[in-house]
């Protein structure tokens, strides 16, 4: 089983050698990409060709690792057909080691079509929101009795905080605030009253 440090050791051998294994991966990593990606969203290569908008012979030279002149412009149709995106990057070579190594059809078989991911997104949201009203829901019924006595705590520790020793009026439900209170949190415009309603 090649490792990384075996590849590292020949990429030592010089620049020249670096250099014909990144363009030899290149070659081969992109053709093997596009092939199993046709394999999973598209079936055949007439398929994935419609859907790009080019000819099936195309497709196939694209699939075909010792052809080696594909254009950054095919790959990019070929990536609309297949309704994914393709990114190219610099990478330092050990993460070229390190991608030659564990490249695999499972791993780009997991590639999902826009559509695809959008579902399981919009689903991973449902599912949350779900999550978040059951837990709202018990969390309700645990405190319901409770509320009251929280709420006029609450009111007592904000009328606190803004008049110190004086309590709220339960009758307007309003706490007197200080005018150079108002003004600073109100960004100069001074307020004579600040709602003391519990949320």
């Amino acid at each position: 089983m090649t490792t990384f440090e075996d590849v590292w050791r020949k990429l030592c051998q010089g620049k020249e050698y670096r250099e014909h294994f990144a363009r030899a991966f290149l070659k081969r990593s992109v053709p093997f990409q596009i092939k199993t990606l046709r394999k999973k969203h598209c079936g055949s290569q007439a398929i994935l060709a419609e859907r790009s908008g080019v000819t099936q012979g195309v497709v196939s030279r694209a699939e075909d690792q010792d052809y080696g002149n594909l254009t950054l412009n095919t790959i990019g149709r070929i990536a609309g057909g297949l309704d994914v995106a393709f990114i190219g990057r610099f990478v330092p070579f050990s993460d070229l080691v390190n991608f030659s190594l564990t490249m695999s059809e499972k791993e780009f078989k997991e590639v999902m079509t826009f559509e695809e991911e959008h579902a399981a997104l919009t689903a991973a949201e449902q599912r949350l929101l779900n999550m978040v009203e059951d837990q709202g829901s018990a969390f309700s019924r645990r405190i319901g009795p409770q509320r009251a006595e929280i709420s006029e705590e609450r009111e007592r520790a904000v009328a606190n905080l803004l008049n110190p020793g004086i309590t709220p009026s339960h009758g307007n439900n309003l706490v007197t605030m200080p005018r150079t209170l108002a003004a600073a949190m109100g960004g100069g415009r001074s307020y004579g009253a600040v709602s003391n309603n519990p949320i």
